[in-house]
Formats: structure tokens, sequence, C-alpha cells
């Protein structure tokens, strides 16, 4: 009998402190919603979470945007070495180790249209690209200068140099030219076009990485290209994209938005361990207040 005179305060502060302290845990959540007796709200209800999402949410959101993970530390990594040889292994990658060819690539990329319709579309601007620069040759000098040594023997010649002048080719030059152009601008569109069919179609026919072996376009070309991509684009536009990215105002709306039940467990799904180290401690401490009372009671 004496034993458990003894023993029963340490075992009953025991289980109070554990008891407490779950309880205490557990009204965090709980209950979800406010619980109404005779029309009159209990107090501590809802629990203190559910009750204080929005605060909560407000509060976490201003830690992670404000402390945890600024906008300069997501620059800091952006800016970084590692970051954009990571970007350009990527890119790079992706060009050279398609087994696909490149119309089907370009497939991927924008389902909206055919590869014909693409293939057509290149087509046309190259084409038109192509006969509006043939559309400003000059070719009265060109001719002039591509006869020149002719002209020069001709008028070497005495007898001929009688009739004919640096006048007389010039005119012949400029109707020349004229005639050219004119051509140029009825028939050119369509001399040029099957031409730029038959490159295009082998092109859309070959990876991406053969174009570039085809085009002479060395691995370390294409690496120096995208770093300076990076660099112009990522870099420079990356401040301007991270001031339209609220962080805070993000992680704000998650939390409100999330229901109780999710939150509570996320919650314990971090601090489940914690939490249940703070109810052992009840228990302890409770065992401790009652090993005190049985010698207050000695």
């Amino acid at each position: 009998m004496e034993y458990i005179r003894l023993i029963c305060p340490v075992l009953v502060g025991a289980l109070i402190g554990y008891c407490t302290n779950y309880i205490a845990i557990k009204m965090l959540f709980r209950p979800r919603k406010p619980v109404y007796v005779l029309g009159k709200k209990i107090p501590f209800t809802p629990g203190v979470i559910p009750k204080n999402q929005d605060r909560i949410a407000s509060a976490v959101g201003n830690a992670v945007g404000h402390t945890l993970f600024t906008k300069e530390d997501i620059l800091t990594i952006l800016n970084g070495d590692a970051m954009k040889q990571q970007f350009v292994a990527s890119v790079g990658g992706y060009l050279y180790n398609q087994s696909i060819s490149t119309g089907e690539v370009l497939q991927d990329w924008d389902t909206s249209t055919s590869v014909e319709e693409k293939k057509d579309g290149l087509d046309t601007v190259i084409t038109n690209k192509i006969v509006e620069a043939l559309k400003k040759v000059a070719y009265d000098s060109l001719i002039m200068d591509i006869g020149k040594n002719t002209f020069d023997e001709l008028l070497s010649n005495p007898m001929l140099a009688m009739f004919l002048n640096d006048s007389f080719f010039e005119s012949i030059a400029q109707k020349m030219g004229e005639g050219a152009k004119e051509f140029v601008e009825s028939n050119g569109a369509s001399l040029v076009r099957p031409l730029v069919e038959k490159e295009t179609a082998a092109m859309f026919a070959r990876t991406p990485g053969d174009n570039l072996k085809e085009w002479e376009i060395s691995e370390v070309r294409v690496s120096t290209v995208l770093e300076k991509i990076y660099s112009s684009i990522v870099v420079e536009k990356a401040e301007q994209w991270l001031n339209q990215l609220k962080i805070d105002q993000i992680v704000e709306e998650k939390i409100k938005a999330m229901p109780v039940e999710e939150l509570e467990d996320l919650t314990m799904s971090v601090m489940k361990q914690e939490l249940q180290a703070v109810i052992n401690l009840g228990a302890i401490i409770g065992a401790l207040i009652g090993v005190i009372n049985i010698f207050l009671y000695l």
C-alpha cells in the first residue's frame, strides 16, 4: 500500500501533464469551426490556427518573401556561373542531342499550325527577303564592273574607239540594268522560291544538331551565343520579372486558400516529432510535480 501511495501521485501527475499538452496541441487545429451552444459560441472555438489562419498566412508570407527567400537571393542565384552553365548545357544539349527532325521539333513547340504551314511561311519570308534585296541591286553599275575589262579591250582598238566610248557603254549598261530590274520584279519570286523550298525542305528534314553542323556552327560558338542570351535576357530582365513576382503574396494566398485539414497535415508532417516531444515533456513535468507533492506531504 505504501508503494501505491508513492507511485499514484507520480502516475497521476504524468497522466495529467501528458493529457494537458496533448489537448493543447490538438486545440491548435480543433475544432475546425466555431461551436455554438444555445446560440452562444463556446470560447476557444474554432482552434487557434483556424481562427487566425489569415493572420498566420500574412505572417508566413511576409517571412518567406522578405527574409527566407528574397528577391536578392533569387538574383544572386540567377547571376551565378552555375546557373548560367546549367542553362547553356541544357539548351545546347537539347539542340545537339535531338533525334527527331527540325520540323518535328518546331511542331512540338507550336501545334497551332502544321509543319507544312510553318515551312510554307518560312519559304515565303525568305523568298520575299531575297527578291527585295535583288531589287535594290544597282545592275547598271554591276554590269559596268563586270564588263570593264572587255570594254577596255574594245576601246584599245583605234577603229572601234572611233565609234565606241564610255558614254556608249554606260548607256548600254543602264538599259541592261533596267531590264534586269524589271525581270527581277516580274520573275524573281518564281525563280527564287523553288531554290528556297529545296533548302528549307532539307533543313526541316535534318535534326537541329545536323543543321548546326551543316552551317559549320560549332558547339563552342553555340555555347558562347547561349551565354550572351542568358546574360542579356535572363540576368538583365530578372529583376523586372521578380518585381512582378510577389512571393509574399503568393505564399499568403496559398495558405489562406488551404483547407484546415491540409494545413494540419502539413504542420504535422514537419513537426510531428517535435510536437510529440512537447506532449512527452508534459508527462515528465507532471511526474516531477507528483514527486514534489510526495515530499511535501511526507
